[in-house]
């Protein structure tokens, strides 16, 4: 046959309970490819990252899941797309290459291990990267909120805001040291964000110096009114002084 459909399924699968539907093409014998829509229930995240990438043991938890996902089934990792959405609880990240460079550029080790109660996400893999966010974090080191892709060779190009505890470790941020250290891997995201603070600066101080000019504009010419003013003033003076002067006495008895 052609093509292999499989109308319904479910197990379990990944220490957790899988269900949905799938469908192989075998239109091409040497790259069969797999489509399936499916709904994963208490999986182990860990466990499915493993079966994508070699190195995935940095985020563990109970996930649960639904995607769309379809692939060679000889090399998943390269021809891999997929978009869905997840819910992770009760979870950790244990050097991921996003928070391991965030440990780095703000000079705090705890940060290589999260711990969290929960955590959503929209995501989509597309060409060997996964897409991620805005992903929302909540656990005992604060709330975190971040948005980009992770590549499965490691490269990572992310955004992130942290909202930290009252008692969470002091960061210690070098503006040259980040530089410095995220330098060949820039987020483009980071860089935007950067360069439209400095636009905005610009235009705030361009603003406020044609504001400052056009204030010295009307304050010179208020002044160079009033000085006109008085001056007309003044010669008006002269005139009628002149020709009080020049008038004959009246003399006649009434």
């Amino acid at each position: 046959p052609r093509a292999v459909s499989i109308p319904a399924f479910s197990g379990r699968a990944y220490g957790g309970l899988a269900s949905g539907s799938a469908r192989l093409d075998l239109s091409q014998a040497a790259r069969p490819r797999i489509a399936t829509q499916a709904k994963l229930d208490s999986v182990r995240v860990e466990q499915v990252l493993k079966a994508f990438v070699p190195s995935a043991g940095w985020l563990t938890g109970s996930l649960g899941s639904s995607i769309d996902l379809q692939g060679e089934v000889s090399d998943l990792g390269r021809s891999l797309t997929a978009t869905g959405l997840a819910s992770l609880l009760d979870g950790s990240l244990d050097h991921s290459p996003v928070f391991d460079r965030l440990a780095e550029i703000a000079r705090v080790p705890a940060f290589k291990t999260l711990r969290f109660r929960e955590l959503q996400s929209n995501f989509r893999i597309v060409q060997g990267r996964v897409f991620t966010g805005p992903a929302t974090l909540r656990g005992p080191q604060g709330d975190w909120i971040w948005s980009g892709s992770v590549g499965l060779d490691g490269t990572l190009d992310y955004a992130v805001s942290v909202t930290l505890p009252a008692r969470a470790p002091k960061v210690a941020w070098d503006p040259r040291a980040m530089k410095a250290r995220l330098e060949g891997h820039v987020s483009e995201a980071i860089a935007e964000q950067r360069q439209k603070f400095e636009h905005t600066v610009h235009d705030s101080l361009l603003a406020r110096a044609r504001a400052a000019q056009d204030s010295a504009r009307a304050a010179a010419e208020r002044a160079r009114q009033a000085v006109e003013d008085s001056l007309r003033r003044k010669g008006r003076g002269l005139l009628e002084g002149f020709f009080r002067k020049g008038a004959a006495p009246d003399t006649s008895r009434r």
